[in-house]
């Protein structure tokens, strides 16, 4: 399991809220979610912020040579030390940024695979550095984080606003009639206690509904 990011630490180690309207006052505050959605909207075409060029005429003929194929080359840049052997039969349509592959990744606790993009089909997607995409039949707009791994995936796609589960609500206690909780990134099993406890607290059941709906607002995003 990975550490928690700084972030993530800290909001595991803030107290808990003593009051629904102050729990309220918490949702949202120092997010990483958030600083991800607005870099996506400040640099769209280069959300993971990488050094990248055009393809060589060489690097194409290298990768049609391995059965990948595009609409638009030109519509496709690379990381400056971009591998073209370490994509094969992948299909890129849209704008595609592709990272450098190199080495392996481990996928399983003691097992590694070599990195790289395998038999997948692209649509204005970002890939990171030392990823391994394998077998993704449909990914369309997505930012693919460095060193993630995507194995044997039907569909993964971003179509509209994609609001990353925030304003979800989930049903607790369903055996005595249910109590939907709103979701949001950071939500603690604490937290989502305390909502479903305090039912008679309508101020402040309305104070965390109301923040969970601006933090959404705030967090969607073109891409997922």
């Amino acid at each position: 399991m990975n550490a928690p990011s700084a972030g993530q630490a800290a909001q595991l180690a803030r107290p808990i809220p003593a009051t629904l309207t102050a729990l309220a006052a918490t949702i949202g505050e120092g997010s990483e979610l958030l600083e991800s959605t607005r870099a996506v909207l400040k640099r769209r075409d280069n959300v993971l912020g990488m050094l990248t060029r055009q393809l060589t005429r060489e690097e194409i003929a290298v990768m049609e040579d391995r059965g990948c194929r595009a609409e638009d080359w030109s519509l496709v840049c690379v990381a400056q030390d971009f591998d073209p052997f370490r994509v094969r039969r992948t299909h890129l349509k849209g704008r595609c940024a592709l990272g450098r592959f190199a080495g392996e990744v481990e996928v399983m606790p003691g097992m590694t695979l070599p990195t790289g993009i395998y038999d997948c089909t692209l649509i204005a997607c970002q890939v990171g550095n030392d990823c391994l995409l394998e077998n993704v039949r449909f990914a369309a707009n997505l930012i693919v984080e460095r060193g993630a791994v995507l194995f044997d995936v039907g569909a993964i796609t971003c179509s509209g606003q994609a609001a990353f589960g925030c304003g979800q609500r989930l049903p607790l206690a369903c055996e005595v009639g249910g109590r939907d909780v709103p979701l949001w990134a950071e939500i603690t099993v604490e937290a989502a206690a305390m909502i479903a406890r305090d039912r008679g607290d309508l101020a402040g059941q309305q104070a965390v509904a109301a923040a969970v709906d601006r933090y959404r607002e705030a967090l969607l995003s073109p891409v997922g």
